[in-house]
């Protein structure tokens, strides 16, 4: 029977060395430098090893409803519903959104009578109704006008680049019925009545003959009223106050009978402003002329969606300071707000709506970019460093592996240079001879 064959480090291998019994395969001091060098390439492999785990990163991802979730980058999965747009709210803001100025907002429409015809199911004729069309024509308190998309409007597109759509708030998004009117007010119901874009985008919906346009009964309040439960209507409307700065009287040139005196009353008590809204998806393509107050060549195209505003500015006159209850507008100062169609002023129009928009995009969840923020589900993904325990593991093993394979390779290179070196003093010893 064969002894068995126990593990090298059983051995007395010094010993067996010492006696001649077992021989090295070099120099003492070969081996010793040899040994040195190949720890020393471990330690630095190790080193090495550890700061590149430590840059290597792998991609984490979380399908969230959340826009912004901390540490990720986050894209929409899907095109948002109100510009069917597939972008960021950073990117809406750093690259797209443009703000309302008086050179890019549309003025389209007129004070006029609108002619509308319909076909009437009973008389089987088609019919047409006229009326006075715009925010000054209420049929009753409470009910908004029948309106029309022909009715002198500021639009505003807030993403020139990627759509012709014009501005259309998202569900989020709550004006209130007036600056500062919330919940904590005593009057407050949370009622579709406590917010102007909503109210006007319901009598849209409900307007006759399927218009699918209108306003509310009452326009943008950007002043806080301090209403208590007993508040008088009567005393104080609903108005819209433009900029202490804003010079209406110099840029107008007398159109729209605007005087120093109209314009001191429109800054100190204000002016009105109804949202024109829509409740079905539609379209616009104004015509350009020599005549038009928005273009003079070409077409224009306004894309028109469920919840898409307007702004509809009136005039104000020396003869109307009368208001109705709820902040209508009285019946006998309805015709003195609105101006002859050659006696408009385009500035004051688009002045006001201006800051009207500034006003809507300035309350909470109603910046046109906001609409991207409610998008969800959002793909969020970020860049995971590996932790310290899984750096030092993979270094270590890699490590350990570069080890063993100088220990292997040690007998070979030291033998080799020892062949090398035992042949060249047996040349120059020939040499000698």
């Amino acid at each position: 029977m064969k002894p068995l064959r126990f593990p090298q480090s059983w051995h007395d291998l010094n010993t067996a060395v010492d006696s001649g019994a077992v021989k090295l395969v070099a120099a003492p001091a070969a081996l010793t430098k040899y040994l040195i060098f190949t720890y020393a390439i471990t330690v630095a492999c190790f080193v090495g090893l550890c700061l590149y785990y430590n840059l290597l990163t792998t991609n984490d991802f979380e399908v969230s409803d959340e826009y912004n979730l901390p540490g990720y980058t986050c894209r929409p999965l899907q095109k948002d519903p109100e510009y069917q747009l597939n972008i960021t709210y950073d990117e809406c803001m750093s690259k797209y959104y443009v703000d309302p100025t008086i050179d890019n907002l549309l003025l389209y429409g007129d004070y006029g009578s609108q002619d509308f015809g319909f076909y009437n199911t009973t008389t089987k004729q088609r019919e047409h109704i006229y009326h006075m069309e715009g925010p000054w024509n209420f049929t009753s308190t409470m009910q908004g006008t029948l309106a029309s998309s022909e009715t002198a409007t500021v639009y505003h597109k807030p993403f020139p680049e990627l759509t012709n759509q014009i501005f259309t708030y998202n569900r989020a998004c709550k004006v209130p019925y007036y600056k500062g009117f919330d919940s904590s007010h005593p009057l407050w119901t949370d009622d579709i009545l406590d917010y102007p874009l909503q109210h006007a985008v319901q009598s849209a919906a409900l307007s006759p003959q399927s218009t699918g346009n209108g306003y509310g009964y009452y326009g943008l309040c950007n002043t806080n009223l301090n209403v208590t439960a007993d508040y008088d209507w009567d005393e104080t409307p609903l108005v819209f106050t433009p900029d202490a700065n804003s010079d209406f009287v110099s840029q107008c040139g007398g159109k729209g009978n605007i005087t120093s005196s109209i314009q001191d009353m429109i800054i100190t008590n204000g002016t009105y402003v109804f949202v024109h809204a829509y409740s079905a998806d539609n379209g616009l393509w104004i015509e350009c002329s020599e005549s038009s107050l928005t273009c003079k060549e070409g077409i224009l195209s306004i894309s028109l969606r469920s919840r898409s505003i307007g702004m509809t500015t009136l005039y104000r006159s020396e003869d109307c300071r009368d208001y109705d209850e709820y902040g209508e507008l009285a019946t006998g100062c309805r015709e003195n707000l609105r101006p002859q169609s050659n006696n408009r002023c385009p500035y004051y129009e688009k002045e006001i709506s201006r800051q009207a928009f500034e006003y809507v995009y300035g309350t909470e969840n109603c910046h046109p970019c906001d609409s991207f923020k409610f998008n969800a589900p959002f793909y969020c993904e970020k860049k995971v460093h590996k932790g310290v325990a899984e750096i030092i593991a993979l270094a270590s093993s890699n490590s350990m592996a570069v080890l063993s394979l100088f220990i292997a390779a040690g007998p070979i290179v030291l033998l080799k240079f020892k062949a090398s070196e035992e042949e060249e003093i047996e040349n120059k010893s020939t040499d000698t001879i």
